[in-house]
């Protein structure tokens, strides 16, 4: 029974990961300008988390933990659907494995690198915040009418 359960939420994360990536693939112009918009918020709370004399370490690490939470799912998601474009018919691990490495590896370039890196993070930010940390699609698929036809 409790493996039952584990494999129920490991579904229940892929479809959260591939709503990401759908909502990456349909809806990027919109994905970018709310990442961007997220993204100079978490840095003004950077800013501002810096200025805060003796409680500056914990803030820092409230903010860090936060700016992770918010970017990683999003990660994840650009991640699988960069692994779909790039290799058509792999399954949803080795996509997401084969997108991780195409967004990772060009982002250790000396100069380029860090343009790359906060161009996908301000992606992935907007793909966690637009998509609703994948529960939007997966919430909006039960809320569909029904026809009587």
């Amino acid at each position: 029974m409790h493996l039952e359960q584990e494999l129920a939420h490991a579904r229940d994360a892929g479809a959260r990961v591939e709503a990401l990536a759908e909502t990456v693939r349909k809806r990027a112009v919109t994905v970018f300008l709310v990442g961007a918009l997220g993204m100079s918020a978490l840095v003004s709370l950077f800013v501002w988390a810096s200025d805060l004399g003796k409680f500056e370490d914990e803030a820092m690490l409230a903010v860090s933990t936060v700016m992770l939470l918010l970017v990683l799912p999003g990660v994840a998601g650009m991640s699988l659907a960069a692994g779909r474009r790039l290799r058509h018919g792999a399954g949803a691990a080795m996509s997401m494995l084969i997108g991780s490495l195409a967004l990772t590896l060009p982002a250790l370039l000396p100069l380029a690198g860090i343009s790359l890196f906060m161009i996908v993070w301000t992606f992935a930010l907007g793909a966690t915040l637009v998509g609703r940390f994948g529960f939007g699609q997966a919430n909006a698929a039960h809320e569909l009418p029904v026809s009587n036809s």
